[in-house]
């Protein structure tokens, strides 16, 4: 594995919720290495506080890792993405105390070798003006458009519609380092394999492309790795993804 691109894609990882425009006045990062660590906390309460934890570190290390993950005593909702070192990676977790949740692919794209390819639906690239009708008619019934995030030059919101109703969607986030993050890619269950999917894909790399990123990081589901590759990402591992207590 090529260790500089892993790091770069690990860390555009751990800032890509927490760096969206809604979240970041109410992000802080929390020293606790060889982990990151990232508070998101609203004096408002009007969002209920959270902690997120990434570790890249070898299975060896676990200990230290939740040591000092425990040191800066988490908030009651806590999570924790460790990236998969070996087959005992998930075990050496689960004995420290970590509840399983689920797995992912941490993947990566090369967009510098893109060539842009135009969807073959028509993909439309949202605004404030959609927030209303797009989390109305929203897929998977999530709030996942908001106006600190749309109205933002650093992320781009695609969908494929048909009328009010979403067929797919998907949202990219622009960080400083020339890296992006791709995010909240759903496709409605009654409308997969008839390529939406790739299409709010490949809308989302072309903006990225046209705005100067090199590089695009995602989490894949199982589900979702083989649309990824054959639009020219790569594998760098698994992760898993705990609860703590």
């Amino acid at each position: 594995m090529d260790r500089a691109l892993f790091r770069t894609a690990w860390q555009t990882l751990a800032n890509g919720y927490a760096g969206t425009p809604a979240i970041v006045p109410f992000r802080r990062d929390l020293c606790c290495y060889p982990a990151v660590g990232i508070r998101l906390a609203d004096p408002t309460g009007a969002m209920q506080p959270i902690d997120d934890f990434y570790a890249a570190c070898p299975d060896a290390d676990a200990p230290a890792v939740m040591a000092a993950i425990r040191a800066v005593q988490p908030m009651q909702r806590a999570y924790l993405t460790v990236a998969e070192h070996s087959d005992e990676t998930n075990e050496v977790y689960r004995a420290l105390g970590c509840r399983y949740d689920s797995s992912e692919c941490l993947m990566v794209y090369d967009l510098r070798d893109h060539v842009v390819v135009a969807p073959t639906q028509q993909v439309d690239i949202l605004t404030v003006a959609d927030i209303t009708t797009g989390n109305t008619a929203d897929p998977e019934a999530m709030l996942w458009l908001s106006h600190a995030n749309v109205s933002s030059t650093a992320m781009t919101h695609v969908a494929v519609r048909d009328g009010p109703r979403v067929l797919a969607r998907a949202r990219t986030l622009r960080l400083p380092d020339g890296t992006s993050y791709i995010s909240m890619v759903f496709t409605s269950p009654q409308a997969r394999r008839q390529g939406y999917g790739r299409d709010v894909m490949l809308a989302l790399l072309n903006a990225d492309a046209a705005a100067g990123v090199h590089t695009v990081v995602l989490m894949s589901s199982h589900m979702g790795i083989p649309l990824y590759r054959s639009l020219g990402f790569v594998s760098l591992c698994a992760t898993h993804i705990y609860t703590l207590s």
